[in-house]
């Protein structure tokens, strides 16, 4: 119940991408640029022209868990990459 209350007072407490007033002169000029780049993480394509993805698969392993031999056996197979 604490981890459900912790997550919604987070979620509120948010900072929005949006300023409440408008900007001046100088800043407009930085906030039509950040926009543009916005556009463009939110497209997935980078400005080198490269693209994110996320993984399929994360793999979090503890000490003494046998992390090691399984990423050692998963990278013998050709579809699976290190990030």
């Amino acid at each position: 119940m604490a981890a459900l209350l912790l997550g919604a007072v987070l979620l509120v407490a948010q900072p929005q991408l949006v300023p409440s007033r408008p900007a001046e002169l100088g800043q407009q000029e930085l906030l039509r640029k950040a926009g543009t780049l916005q556009d463009d993480v939110r497209d997935g394509v980078a400005p080198n022209g490269s693209a994110q993805q996320l993984p399929q698969t994360i793999i979090i392993g503890v000490r003494k868990g046998g992390t090691r031999a399984l990423l050692e056996m998963l990278s013998l197979h050709p579809d699976v990459a290190a990030a």
